[in-house]
């Protein structure tokens, strides 16, 4: 690039003198080096300054303005904006590579990828929030199967079966089926209960109720499984109420006053 000026004693009354010229040649080379102002002197010795400032157009960039670049968010195009300084690719947040176009997974992505930052998404067979979980072969039992790849079924120790559902040892895993017994592994996925004392049932899950009979002659049944006691009423002892101080020996359904006055016998029925 020519610069050429001339400078001239401006005067309509008189004429116009001419004073001095300058010719500069100059390149542009970068936008620092036009960005600074340099001086010249004339023929004549006159000094100029000229300041030197070059301004891209929109969406370029670099020394010479020579680099195009234009903001994208797009799965097609990429995701990034713009260095202001030299037109590189800034990726947006989540993304990654050259083209700003590859999603960053999750850390520890293990058996799946990313279409979307931060996300892993599973290959068949796979689950979690990192892929790391494989999922059992369907029907694989829960208690007595687990996986170690995708879709199979692998028995724990004491189970056997294609889905690992027979237990072997049913009792050493559930202790607390008879409830109020002991337990007797008696074949695969079968037990039998032996009751403690004071229970019934399948399980022995059922209290044998001592009262039911109501042994308690002149009084209430307190009910212990194993044993019961009798609240006798007042003027009545003994383990069923049977006994007083009164009476003698009674029962429930018949009682023997004796009667000083007409000195005879009385049979109630209660």
């Amino acid at each position: 690039m020519q610069l050429y000026v001339e400078v001239i004693d401006y005067d309509p009354a008189f004429g116009h003198d001419f004073i001095d010229k300058i010719a500069a040649d100059f390149t542009v080379t970068s936008l620092d080096s036009l960005s600074t102002s340099v001086s010249y002197t004339g023929a004549q010795g006159s000094i100029f300054s000229i300041g030197k400032t070059l301004t891209c157009s929109t969406n370029y960039y670099g020394a010479l303005c020579a680099t195009y670049c234009v903001a994208q968010d797009t799965d097609q195009n990429g995701h990034y904006t713009c260095n202001t300084a030299d037109g590189s690719f800034i990726c947006r947040n989540g993304y990654t590579g050259s083209d700003c176009r590859t999603p960053i997974c999750t850390t520890g992505c293990l058996n799946g990828g990313c279409t979307v930052p931060f996300t892993c998404i599973c290959d068949d067979g796979w689950t979690g929030s990192t892929c790391n979980e494989c999922i059992p072969r369907a029907n694989c039992d829960p208690i007595g199967g687990f996986c170690d790849g995708p879709f199979n079924c692998k028995c724990l120790p004491d189970y056997e079966g294609v889905n690992c559902q027979d237990d072997t040892q049913f009792c050493e895993h559930n202790p607390q089926v008879c409830n109020n017994g002991v337990c007797t592994t008696t074949g695969v996925n079968a037990y039998s209960c032996s009751c403690n004392a004071g229970y019934t049932g399948g399980n022995c899950e059922t209290g044998i109720d001592l009262c039911e009979q109501d042994p308690c002659v002149m009084g209430d049944c307190i009910n212990y499984m194993t044993d019961y006691e009798c609240d006798c009423i007042t003027g009545y002892e003994g383990k069923n109420c049977t006994s007083s101080e009164f009476y003698g020996i009674v029962n429930k359904f018949e009682c023997l006053f004796t009667l000083s006055l007409y000195s005879r016998k009385q049979l109630f029925d209660f």
